[in-house]
């Protein structure tokens, strides 16, 4: 049987609408819920329920599960895509990229082989091992970046 910490995820929309700190997604809410349930196999029935349904939610999509970043506190989906506000060379050919999503993020490798993202331009970015991120520039290669804002 899989467990799931619903307490440990933080589940928003595919749009991308945030919901309040103190508001659980729906389906976190019916998982929660099942806690209430005082007979065994009632209670059991309950999380297979909800938590199948919280993973079809992910499986197609419709929800996206965020990990928190520890070390700085930001909270940083799995993988998303965002619209460039700006970017700027930072020095030693690597760029720094300013989301309008909110986060800045920075290369750490040679980038000067690919264009500089323009204002509005989409860039991927999903979490790599050991606490890295990849972000991809439409068309482009993908590069390895870092938070730092």
């Amino acid at each position: 049987m899989k467990v799931i910490g619903a307490a440990a995820i933080l589940v928003l929309t595919s749009g991308g609408a945030a919901l309040a700190a103190d508001t659980p997604h729906p389906l976190v809410e019916a998982a929660l819920r099942c806690r209430a349930e005082t007979n065994d196999q009632l209670r059991l029935r309950c999380y297979d329920a909800a938590l199948n349904a919280l993973e079809q939610g992910i499986t197609r999509g419709t929800v996206v599960t965020r990990v928190r970043d520890e070390r700085e506190g930001w909270e940083i989906p799995n993988e998303f895509e965002a619209a460039v506000r700006s970017a700027r060379h930072s020095g030693f050919q690597r760029w720094t990229v300013v989301l309008e999503t909110g986060g800045t993020w920075e290369t750490m490798e040679d980038s000067s082989r690919q264009a500089l993202p323009r204002r509005g331009e989409k860039v991927k970015i999903s979490r790599a091992a050991l606490g890295n991120y990849w972000m991809s520039v439409e068309g482009g290669r993908r590069l390895k970046v870092r938070r730092i804002a």
